[in-house]
């Protein structure tokens, strides 16, 4: 990952960039830059609502800040000078984190000690805290050179959704999902989650269910043929337990049945007249 370096002349300022991490440098134009590629434009002490101080070297106030409204500030980084233009004092500079007008979390105090060339302070600040730095006494504080670190906030992206599940129900209606998750990026120091559902449904297979037709029972057995000598009888069955829709099945088998009936002897000659039943387009006849 790259590491970023920003030279800058305001004390209010704000940085956006692909990169998450930050190096922020505010320092005194004749400063000497140590290992940065350029000073500021002018001093960076004393500044009050948005505004350089004016010429080239620092004006003595009690407080410093600087606002990042897209980062997070982890630690700062004091260093004492002592060129022709800013001779640090910072011995008793107390750092803090303030957010909005009701919450000030104190970071540190600087604590002078001959030959030290910087003094750094973490603080574990949230998105968008104001950093704060300040002095009781205005006489005892001059403040050449600060850096800041930290990162930008990622505000966190959906992915693409998945593709569709498979349907619940083959028909009749079902419902079926997809999904995706925040994290194209995820949210990283500070930054916003992703806004709306993680996943998505909708119905599927509307279309009504086959269904396959039944028997019902069979009727009662029909009157035999005959009397005597052999006849048969009929019954049948209806394919409407239930009937059959929507491309179901028909019934399997037979809707009739037959049977033999009366199968005994008719009586012999001289006897009583044998009696023919049969069926004569549909109707049963003697």
């Amino acid at each position: 990952m790259l590491f970023l370096l920003v030279t800058v002349a305001l004390p209010l300022l704000e940085l956006v960039s692909s990169d998450t991490k930050i190096r922020i440098q505010f320092a005194n134009q004749k400063s000497t830059p140590h290992d940065h590629p350029s000073p500021a434009r002018k001093a960076i002490d004393g500044n009050k609502n948005g505004h350089a101080a004016a010429g080239y070297c620092a004006n003595p106030e009690v407080w410093w800040k600087a606002h990042f409204r897209h980062s997070q500030i982890s630690k700062v980084v004091i260093y004492p000078r002592t060129d022709a233009c800013c001779a640090s004092k910072i011995n008793g500079a107390k750092v803090s984190m303030q957010s909005g007008s009701n919450r000030i979390l104190y970071c540190g105090t600087v604590r002078y000690v001959k030959g030290k060339t910087k003094y750094e302070i973490n603080c574990g600040g949230k998105l968008a805290d104001t950093v704060l730095i300040e002095h009781p006494h205005p006489k005892e504080f001059m403040l050449c050179e600060v850096e800041l670190y930290g990162n930008y906030a990622v505000d966190g992206r959906w992915t693409k959704f998945t593709p569709w599940s498979t349907c619940s129900k083959k028909c009749g209606g079902g419902t079926q999902k997809r999904t995706r998750t925040c994290t194209n990026p995820k949210p990283a120091h500070g930054g916003r989650r992703c806004h709306g559902s993680s996943y998505e449904r909708q119905s599927c297979n509307k279309h009504k269910c086959p269904i396959n037709g039944g028997w019902n029972r069979f009727s009662s057995w029909s009157r035999c043929t005959a009397t005597c000598g052999g006849g048969t009888q009929l019954r049948n069955r209806r394919c409407n337990r239930p009937t059959p829709r929507y491309g179901g099945k028909p019934c399997a088998g037979n809707s009739c049945e037959s049977r033999k009936c009366n199968t005994h002897k008719c009586p012999q000659c001289g006897s009583a007249p044998i009696t023919k039943i049969g069926y004569h387009h549909g109707v049963l006849e003697e």
